[in-house]
């Protein structure tokens, strides 16, 4: 089983707070993971051909430009403008 410590440096590591309370829990079900790893790990995988996705390929499209009346009456309504943007206060 994994000790207090263990996983009081697994939860600074993710930046998570926990109570005693929540370090004992997490104790008992961490170890049970890694306890059902180590017994997927002990499993021959020896003549299991790896599963790959072969046949999955990236799809494309062509970019185009839209005109769009809509955006022309929203951009003419804005308080300030810069030809074809609305202009705004700096976010960054």
């Amino acid at each position: 089983m994994l000790s207090k410590k263990e996983v009081e440096h697994i939860a600074y590591l993710a930046r998570l707070k926990l109570t005693e309370k929540e370090k004992e829990k997490f104790s008992k079900e961490l170890s049970q993971i890694l306890n059902f790893v180590k017994k997927l790990n002990e499993v021959d995988t020896e003549k299991v051909e790896p599963f790959v996705f072969e046949k999955i390929k990236n799809v494309l499209r062509e970019d185009k430009i839209k005109k769009y009346e809509k955006f022309k009456k929203l951009i003419d309504q804005a308080p300030k403008k810069e030809g074809n943007f609305i202009k705004i206060k700096k976010v960054f």
